[in-house]
């Protein structure tokens, strides 16, 4: 169905159909986020778990005060 107003031609279902589009992408993006911080806290989880070998890493020293590791005591 096409409504005409003075020069210009619209048409509802194109505009219905751009907002399912725009209601689709948005859907998408929060599944990614979703999935990106259940993989963020698998790592974190893995890491907090894995024990002095890798707190020690100084590759993985970053995920230290994300993974809320407490530094060794000394003896």
């Amino acid at each position: 169905m096409t409504i005409q107003s003075g020069s210009q031609t619209k048409h509802p279902v194109g505009r219905i159909e751009r907002n399912n589009e725009i209601m689709l992408i948005a859907a998408l993006r929060v599944s990614m986020i979703n999935t990106v911080k259940q993989r963020n806290a698998e790592v974190l989880r893995a890491y907090k778990n894995g024990g002095d070998a890798l707190h020690q890493d100084k590759h993985l020293s970053c995920l230290k005060r994300l993974a809320r590791v407490e530094e060794p005591e000394a003896s």
